[in-house]
C-alpha cells in the first residue's frame, strides 16, 4: 500500500471510530466531499466559565499528517488567552509537542481541556492575558456573559425556526384539506401503528438467531445521549426478552450518568440518573430475566472525570485527560469510591467490568519518576489493585475485563507476567 494509501486508511479508521465512540461533549463529522475536513462542536466544560456554551471549531488533516499535526482553529468567538481573534490556538501538541501517535479525538480532549483551564502565561490573545492576570474573577464575568448571549441567541433562533416549520405544516394541511374535499370523500384513517402485543407475537415464534443456548451480552454505551430509564429499559428488556437469542445480560456502562455523591458528587452529568433510575433499571432487568452489568472504566476512557482542573494531577500524561496514573496512590482512592458506590447501588449484581481497554500508559507523570517495573508489568499491577479493591467491596464478585492490550506481544513473551 502506498503512502497515500495509508494515510486514508486511518483517517477513515479515526472518523469511524469518532461516529462509534464520540468524545463527551464534543461531536466531530467528517465532510462529505473531503475526508481530511472535519466540523467540531464542542460544549463548554462543565465548571468552567465556558459551561453552557458550544463552540464551531474546523479541523483540517493536512497532506503530511499524521507527520503533521491537524490544522485547527474556532469557528466561534471566544474571550480566551490562548485563542486569539481568529480562531487560532495556542497548544503544545499542535505544534513542537506534536506526535504522529496522537490522534484526532486526543487533539479535540486537549482543546476542551484549555477551555477548562486557560493558561495566560502561554497567550495568543495578549489583551485577554493581561485581563486575565489582573482582575481573572472579571476575565471570567466577561466569557459568561459572552455564554448568556449566545444561549439565548440560540434559543430565540429554534423558536423563530418551529414558528417556520410550524406554519409551513399550516400551510400543507390547509392546502392538502382543500384538495381531498374537492377530489374525495371523507375517510377514515386508521393508525396501523403495530401494538406491544403485536410485537410480542411475532417474537414468540421460534427465530433462528444463532445458539440460543449459548449466553450473549449486549454493551450500552451510555455516553452522551442515555436513554430516559422509565421510557427505554423495560420495553428493551422486554424485546431482548421475546427475541429468544439467549440474552442473558446487559453490560451498562455507565460513565457520568451514575448519581455519584461524597467527593464524587460534581463529576456526575447534569442529567445523570438518580438512585431510583438505577433501581428502575434493575428492577426491569429482574422482571425479564435480564443480568445487569456495571462497566465502570478504571484505567483508560477517564476523560468525563480527568477533564476536570481538580483531577489534572491524577493523569499518567498531564496534558491528555485519557489514562489515570497508577503512580500516585489517589488514583486508587478515587477508584475504590467510584467502585463502592457503584456496587453499592447494584446489590444484586455478581459481576463487574473494569474496562482497561486502549491503554497508552506514557509514564509521563512526576509521580512515576522513581518507577521501576516496565510499563507491561506496571499494567498488571494496576489491574490487581483494582481486583483487589474489587473484592474488598464484594468478595465473591466476578470481574470482567477488554482483553486487548493483554493480547500484545509485551505480553504474550513476557514470563513474569
Amino acid at each position: 500500500m502506498n503512502e497515500n494509501g495509508a494515510l486514508t486508511k486511518r483517517i477513515v479508521k479515526e472518523s469511524a471510530r469518532l461516529q462509534q465512540e464520540p468524545v463527551p461533549g464534543i461531536i466531530a463529522i467528517p465532510d462529505d466531499h473531503n475526508a481530511r475536513y472535519f466540523k467540531v462542536i464542542i460544549d463548554g466544560p462543565s465548571e468552567s466559565p465556558y459551561e453552557g456554551g458550544k463552540f464551531k471549531v474546523e479541523l483540517f488533516l493536512p497532506d503530511e499528517y499524521p507527520m503533521a499535526p491537524p490544522k485547527v482553529r474556532f469557528m466561534t468567538k471566544l474571550y480566551h488567552p490562548n485563542i486569539d481573534k481568529l480562531g487560532r490556538i495556542c497548544l503544545d501538541i499542535l505544534k513542537e509537542k506534536w506526535s504522529p501517535a496522537l490522534q484526532i479525538r486526543t487533539v479535540l480532549l486537549s482543546i476542551q481541556a484549555l477551555l477548562s483551564a486557560p493558561n495566560p502565561d502561554d497567550f495568543l490573545d495578549a489583551d485577554v492575558a493581561e485581563k486575565w492576570k489582573a482582575d481573572e474573577k472579571g476575565a471570567k464575568a466577561i466569557v459568561m456573559a459572552m455564554i448568556f448571549g449566545q444561549v439565548i441567541f440560540l434559543k430565540v433562533r429554534r423558536i423563530i425556526q418551529f414558528l417556520i416549520c410550524l406554519l409551513f405544516i399550516i400551510l400543507i394541511l390547509t392546502v392538502y384539506s382543500s384538495w381531498l374535499l374537492k377530489f374525495t370523500n371523507a375517510k377514515k384513517i386508521y393508525d396501523n401503528a403495530l401494538s406491544k402485543q403485536t410485537l410480542n407475537d411475532i417474537f414468540s415464534e421460534q427465530l433462528g438467531f444463532g445458539r440460543s443456548d449459548l449466553a450473549k451480552y449486549i454493551h450500552l454505551d451510555l455516553k452522551g445521549a442515555p436513554p430516559k430509564a422509565n421510557k427505554f429499559y423495560d420495553s428493551f428488556f422486554n424485546f431482548l426478552q421475546n427475541l429468544q437469542m439467549g440474552v442473558k445480560g446487559v453490560l451498562i456502562e455507565y460513565e457520568d450518568t451514575l448519581p455519584l455523591h461524597g467527593n464524587l458528587a460534581n463529576i456526575s452529568h447534569h442529567a445523570a440518573y438518580t438512585k431510583s433510575d438505577i433501581a428502575l433499571i434493575q428492577e426491569a432487568g429482574k422482571m425479564h430475566r435480564i443480568d445487569i452489568i456495571p462497566l465502570i472504566q478504571t484505567f483508560g476512557h477517564l476523560e468525563w472525570i480527568l477533564k476536570l482542573e481538580r483531577f489534572k494531577s491524577y493523569r499518567d500524561d498531564l496534558s491528555l485527560p485519557t489514562v489515570i496514573s497508577p503512580c500516585i496512590n489517589e488514583t486508587y482512592i478515587l477508584l475504590e469510591d467510584l467502585l463502592q458506590q457503584t456496587l453499592d447501588m447494584h446489590p444484586n449484581s455478581n459481576i463487574i467490568h473494569i474496562g482497561c481497554d486502549e491503554v497508552s500508559l506514557k509514564y509521563s507523570n512526576p509521580a512515576c519518576n522513581e518507577a521501576s517495573t516496565s510499563i507491561s508489568e506496571q499494567y498488571v499491577n494496576h489491574i490487581r489493585r483494582i481486583v483487589d479493591i474489587v473484592h474488598k467491596i464484594r468478595p465473591e464478585c466476578r470481574i470482567l475485563i477488554w482483553d486487548d492490550i493483554l493480547r500484545a506481544d509485551q505480553f504474550v513473551s513476557n514470563k513474569r507476567l
